[in-house]
């Protein structure tokens, strides 16, 4: 699969950056943030890990966008429905 650059959620487009010093500044794998329309991942990733990290982060801004903060601030949700998603298009998308 192939990193977009942008992705476009309800007409907004949310742009995706790769972060050189995101794990040291933040120690993690990506970042969600809404105010900028952005989408972070950190670039010293393994191929599976950098699109698992898309889609969680990904997940993250449908929610939001949803109005469903609760959800969206639900880390343990976000992790199991962003991995089975990713899992299921991946397979699709074979």
């Amino acid at each position: 699969m192939k990193i977009p650059k942008e992705i476009n959620i309800m007409g907004e487009t949310i742009r995706v950056v790769v972060k050189n010093d995101l794990m040291k500044r933040t120690n993690s794998h990506g970042e969600a943030h809404y105010r900028f329309n952005e989408i972070q991942l950190n670039p010293d990733e393994h191929k599976d890990i950098l699109e698992s990290t898309l889609f969680h982060e990904f997940t993250h801004f449908i929610l939001n966008k949803m109005g469903e903060k609760d959800l969206s601030d639900n880390e343990r949700f976000i992790c199991v429905f962003s991995g089975l998603l990713y899992q299921a298009l991946k397979e699709c998308l074979k």
